[in-house]
């Protein structure tokens, strides 16, 4: 374009709108281009800004980054040497200003389109159910616009306009003239990085502001340079920093956001001035978000004091919402504020001290005035302002059970009102779960100082519901960790126990257990235990001596029933024994009347038998005949001894009876006791019975409302499956339809392909054997030609040896003649010396025949040259016609 570079501004812009018009966009650009390039342009005009517009749209409409770069270099660089100077610098505010809102609107457009396609797809993706057709389909060629495509034409034009934000910010980061430009700019390309949710961009951004920040501090001080001592450039650099604070912190980079804001403090304190109220009341926001989200309690509590005093110092009538609203967020994070620090167990073992206090210090300079916070200070300042007459009266009361009261066993009472409102109020919601924490930390310190066993069970009654046993013996673990309290569970008893006395005494020093032997409060509760144990023992033995008192008057009591008792069966007993011996003393006698009538005589007889039955022992035997009166007689005495034995076993049967019957008191006082067992079982046995039938209705009813609502549920859902079949059965019928279609394609396709690389196959193959023989047939000339040439070359080597031989018996004779000649010269009847020449003698062409000779010499050697070069090379060619006629005339020189 060298050939338009002579005209003026106004003609190559006119006639770069001109390439425009006609769709020549690339010439119109590379036009514009060498215009701001050349230094015979390098002078302000007003068509430059117009020329520079149209430039910058080119490069957007085409994504030339590097054109536009160097575009606005030259356009800089051309209204900073401009004797206007003023006018110039707005030019370029412009220009920048509008290729940044050309790129903008550009990306934007192009991200409503990627959504609205994507939300199409989804919407698509709702509606149909993914079958095997749908995904057979989704291989087509026609269903190719996807998200990854969209995303493709999407992501060049971000990428595009992320670099214009760094060529505007490079172009003028340095020039205090433009530091409204670069601070807007700034904030523009940090609403890009939100907006469009560029996270990786947004770190790449901030750490170029934060080196950009340390080049201004470091660089020496130029007439066009920034200088960070002038309060407008630091409320600029303040904004900027503003920004990146709020932008990190929506987009939940709070790394970053630490970052930025650790730059701000710095800022704010290199200020001369007092900064505004504005500007620290938001630093404080933005630093107690951070504060909360690293769980840095104690440092978010530092800020809202901060806050509470900014507010109370700088507003002349701060109102009451406000003031009790601060008020209950700085007691609230005062009570979340950790009775121990759960890091140390961790930091101890790896970190020291001087990290540790080191760490604390930075954390403390983000404050801006003010040591390192504590505890205790924060409650003093609480004390201090009455700061607990602004909040709700739950909240105060639970200040005073947490902080000042030592009543664990009333501690949930005080409380439960506080998690409640905590609960309701989602302004204070966030500090639930903190609260519930340092309530269960408190409710064992508070315990440990009353008692030195205490229940497992009865602990969790003390604390709230949503505490478990897992969440409580972490935290006694980390109790006993952190060196703070000693506390040991004992699982067999379901216990806990503390003992503070003994550990104490012990190497390791337990920090609650030294402060609180220190405080008077802990002495008044040790001299209330030393008195409530020597009342305990008192009422022990009170009541020992009572309990000793009364078992001995029912001891009394009850043997003197017994003994009565017993006098009154012994009277029964004796009784009945005087009638059962008169009894058997009568049947007795009647007895002995009825056995003295047997005969004497018998009985003499029976007696000496059985005597003889003894004395004869074995030599009696059985098979001699017994006297038949004997038998009888022995028949007769034992029948009547039956008849009396069971006279006498019916006159026992009497008197058992007799005596069972005389225990019938006994009977009844049994028979009464039993009934008042039975009635009491019956009771019990009722009152087992309902609630059986309780729990049994109550079981039944809640079956039936079960089975009601799954019945309903059934129902309703085979009436939602019928209807969703029945819309589902024409689009699957179609869709099958599809598939059978696109199954028979493919599988004619499948077999074509199969049939065609069979094909192609074969032919390859056939291929493949061709060139192998041709491969071998040129092999094979190769050799042929190989073994002739190594013949012609033996042939021609012969002959050059031939030759040579000839050559040098041609020499020998040509040496031998001039050793002759100069002989002869040297006999005495020559003239002067020569002899004179005959030249009718055969020797007189002597001379000529020695030239010929030399210069058939050269040419042979040239020859044989020639022979050995072409067999180095390997080529066996012909010998050309020349050598043929060469060699023909040397053959007939031989004859000759």
């Amino acid at each position: 374009m060298s050939h338009f570079l002579h005209l003026k501004h106004e003609s190559i812009y006119n006639r770069a709108c001109e390439l425009i018009e006609i769709g020549d966009k690339d010439r119109a650009l590379n036009l514009l281009y060498d215009c701001f390039r050349v230094k015979k342009y390098r002078l302000w005009n007003k068509t430059m800004e117009s020329m520079a517009d149209l430039t910058l749209s080119l490069c957007v409409e085409m994504r030339k980054s590097l054109y536009a770069k160097q575009t606005l270099h030259q356009y800089r660089y051309l209204s900073q040497n401009a004797s206007f100077f003023i006018i110039s610098t707005n030019t370029f505010d412009n220009v920048a200003i509008k290729f940044l809102k050309l790129c903008e609107d550009r990306v934007h457009n192009l991200h409503n389109s990627f959504l609205k396609k994507i939300n199409a797809q989804s919407a698509n993706d709702i509606e149909c159910i993914e079958t095997p057709e749908s995904l057979l389909s989704s291989y087509d060629d026609s269903q190719k616009l996807t998200e990854r495509s969209c995303r493709d034409n999407y992501m060049p034009w971000a990428k595009f306009l992320w670099e214009a934000y760094r060529n505007v910010l490079e172009n003028i980061k340095n020039n205090k003239h433009y530091e409204n430009l670069y601070c807007e700019i700034c904030v523009r390309s940090l609403k890009y990085c939100l907006k469009y949710g560029r996270k990786t961009d947004f770190k790449k951004l901030i750490d170029y502001f934060r080196n950009h920040l340390k080049y201004i501090r470091k660089a020496v001080i130029k007439p066009y340079s920034v200088n960070m001592n002038i309060p407008d450039t630091q409320q600029l650099f303040i904004e900027i920093r503003k920004e990146m604070v709020n932008t990190s912190l929506q987009m939940h980079l709070f790394q970053d956001a630490f970052k930025s804001l650790e730059e701000l403090n710095s800022i704010i304190i290199s200020m001369r001035t007092i900064p505004k109220a504005s500007l620290l009341s938001s630093y404080f926001k933005s630093l107690s978000i951070i504060f909360w989200q690293s769980e840095h309690y104690l440092y978010y509590a530092a800020t809202i004091k901060k806050l509470y005093q900014l507010y109370c110092e700088k507003r002349k009538s701060p109102t009451r919402n406000e003031v009790t609203r601060l008020s209950v967020l700085l007691t609230c994070s005062a009570l979340i504020i950790p009775l121990i620090e759960q890091d140390i167990c961790v930091d101890q073992s790896l970190t020291s001290e001087e990290l540790r206090v080191a760490k604390s210090e930075k954390l403390s300079g983000l404050l801006i005035s003010g040591g390192i916070p504590t505890r205790e200070s924060i409650k003093k300042y609480i004390d201090r302002l009455n700061i607990l007459d602004n909040v709700p009266i739950c909240l105060k009361n639970t200040y005073y059970a947490l902080e000042l009261s030592n009543k664990p066993l009333k501690m949930l009472d005080n409380v439960s009102e506080t998690l409640e409102y905590f609960e309701k109020n989602n302004d204070v919601k966030k500090f639930l779960e903190p609260l519930i924490e340092v309530i269960c930390i408190r409710l064992i310190l508070q315990l440990s100082n009353l008692y030195e066993v205490f229940s497992f069970s009865k602990l969790f009654k003390l604390l709230p519901k949503t505490v478990d046993k897992f969440y409580l013996e972490r935290i006694i673990i980390i109790m006993n960790r952190s060196k703070y309290v000693p506390i040991r569970i004992n699982h067999q008893d379901d216990t806990i126990i503390f003992n503070p006395s003994k550990s104490c005494d012990n190497s390791i020093d337990y920090k609650y257990c030294s402060n609180v032997k220190e405080s008077a409060v802990y002495q008044a509760v040790a001299n209330m235990s030393i008195q409530s144990e020597k009342i305990k023992d008192i009422l022990i033995d009170l009541k020992s001596k009572t309990d000793d008192n009364w078992m001995h008057e029912w001891h009394n009591y009850r043997i003197d029933s017994e003994n009565n008792n017993y006098s009154e069966r012994l009277e029964l007993l004796k009784k009945t024994f005087e009638d059962t011996t008169k009894t058997t003393l009568t049947n007795k006698c009647t007895v002995k009347i009825k056995t003295s009538t047997v005969d004497t005589s018998l009985q003499n007889k029976i007696k000496q038998m059985t005597s003889n039955l003894t004395k004869s022992e074995k030599k009696v035997t059985f098979d001699e005949p017994i006297v038949e009166p004997v038998i009888s007689v022995l028949d007769a005495a034992l029948s009547k001894k039956r008849k009396i034995m069971q006279s006498i076993i019916l006159m026992d049967k009497k008197v058992s009876y007799a005596t069972k019957a005389k225990y019938n008191v006994d009977i009844k006082i049994y028979m009464e006791v039993m009934e008042a067992q039975k009635e009491a079982y019956k009771l019990v046995w009722d009152q087992t019975e309902k609630k059986i039938m309780n729990n049994y209705e109550k079981l039944l009813a809640e079956r039936n409302t079960i089975v009601a609502r799954l019945v309903r549920m059934r129902g309703q859902g085979n009436q939602f499956f019928e209807r969703v079949l029945n819309d589902r059965r024409p689009l699957f019928t179609i869709n099958l339809e599809k598939y059978n279609k696109a199954m028979y394609l493919e599988k004619a396709n499948y077999l074509e392909k199969c049939k065609a690389e069979f094909v192609k196959r074969k032919i390859d193959e056939a291929e493949r054997k061709e060139e192998l023989r041709i491969k071998k047939e040129k092999l094979e000339q190769q050799e042929k030609e190989r073994i002739e040439m190594e013949i012609r070359t033996n042939k021609l080597d012969l002959a050059a040896l031939k030759r040579r031989q000839f050559e040098e018996e041609c020499q020998r004779k040509y040496n031998d003649k001039i050793q002759n000649v100069t002989k002869a010269m040297s006999r005495p009847d020559t003239y002067m010396g020569r002899k004179s020449v005959d030249y009718n003698s055969p020797y007189k062409y002597t001379s000529r025949k020695s030239e010929n000779f030399s210069n058939n010499h050269n040419f042979s050697r040239g020859y044989s040259s020639q022979i050995k070069d072409t067999n180095q090379n390997g080529t066996a060619n012909n010998p050309t016609s020349e050598n043929n006629a060469w060699l023909q005339k040397s053959s007939s020189k031989k004859k000759k």
